[in-house]
């Protein structure tokens, strides 16, 4: 049984506008990933994205398959329709993403590439997504994640057909053709160091991870992936490479949140800032959805929100779905995990809006 918050304090919540007043006078950026189907169909989703969202980023419909699927050809449709609803709200958007190693067309993984073939290609596509946005919506795109999951979890390049085929430096040549295209855009590598590290046995052990677990490790020097990903970055900024940030993708589970402001540490002395792009906190799905883990399902989202707000380099919290309804977990994990969002599958806040609603309100008058 899906418990929920008691329905007057539901109402008031929903009522008063809730997350997107607080995180405004908070400086924060603060949003969802979104679906197109159900930003189109369902009343409740439209309000709560209005209502609690200063940013919002698309979930699937920026990815290369989705809106280049052919070689001459691009299908912006659903991605336009975020975006121009965004626009109406008057949010911001979050691209994502521009280079990735999956949901890629056929006619790209199975082409027979040349270096520089592949490089004119990648170029092509760079430029196109970015400039339509930039053109069709001014000012509305304000940040892009140009390469998402690069590393392997040891540090080492994971093996795509950019990095086989281009090399170590598709990273950066990707960067220099987002930043050739709109100069005015926030540009930002984007990846994961926590749940798929350490605590990322829980996921393929099915080893409970609930309230009162050790939080994973929050020393980027002891995560290969988040060292070699420094290591990458110290070198873009030495040698004038454009980037701006860093996301953490931030798929925690239940009690394991990482101290983002300690793994964090070294991006600041860089000039970059960080965010945490695509979080959600992962239940067993066996735990189930009760008062014991809503309590610590919301104290992990305040804690993720907290390390934002407490960092002078992180203006940005991105939560990946609204409601759990339309959540990835459940399918991923092949039901392992559920119960990720804030709001459940009626749209109903959970204690999670009611506990983030309060640390903002706190910020606000900071």
């Amino acid at each position: 049984m899906r418990r929920t918050l008691p329905v007057l304090l539901a109402t008031v919540i929903i009522a008063a506008g809730c997350l997107r007043a607080p995180a405004e006078e908070a400086d924060l950026n603060f949003g969802y990933a979104l679906d197109p189907f159900a930003l189109a169909s369902i009343p409740q989703y439209q309000a709560i994205v209005a209502n609690d969202a200063t940013m919002v980023t698309v979930e699937n419909y920026m990815k290369w398959g989705l809106i280049h699927p052919n070689p001459s050809t691009y299908d912006f449709t659903l991605a336009d329709q975020i975006v121009a609803t965004a626009q109406a709200n008057g949010q911001q958007v979050r691209g994502h993403v521009l280079v990735w190693h999956t949901q890629l067309p056929g006619w790209l993984t199975n082409g027979t590439w040349t270096r520089d073939s592949l490089l004119a290609v990648m170029e092509d596509h760079i430029t196109t997504v970015v400039t339509h946005f930039r053109d069709n919506f001014p000012g509305v795109v304000t940040h892009w994640d140009v390469v998402n999951e690069a590393f392997n979890p040891d540090g080492s390049r994971r093996d795509t057909i950019f990095q086989q085929v281009i090399g170590d430096d598709y990273i950066e040549k990707a960067f220099a053709f987002a930043r050739a295209a709109d100069p005015d855009i926030s540009l930002f590598y984007n990846d994961f160091y926590d749940d798929f590290s350490l605590a990322g046995e829980t996921l393929l052990t099915g080893v409970p991870a609930g309230p009162g677990a050790t939080p994973t490790q929050s020393d980027c020097a002891q995560l290969p992936k988040c060292a070699a990903t420094q290591a990458m970055l110290t070198d873009f900024v030495a040698r004038g490479v454009p980037i701006d940030g860093l996301g953490f993708q931030a798929h925690v589970l239940l009690g394991q949140a990482p101290d983002y402001v300690e793994l964090a540490d070294w991006v600041g002395p860089l000039g970059l800032e960080w965010a945490a792009t695509e979080l959600d906190v992962k239940v067993l799905s066996s735990l189930g959805d009760n008062s014991a883990t809503r309590s610590a399902h919301a104290d992990t989202f305040v804690s993720v929100l907290d390390d934002c707000l407490e960092s002078d380099r992180c203006d940005t919290v991105i939560l990946w779905g609204v409601g759990d309804a339309h959540s990835w977990l459940p399918g991923f994990t092949n039901g392992l995990f559920d119960y990720g969002l804030i709001y459940d599958d009626d749209y109903l806040p959970k204690l999670a809006v009611v506990k983030m609603f309060e640390r903002l309100e706190a910020a606000s008058v900071d």
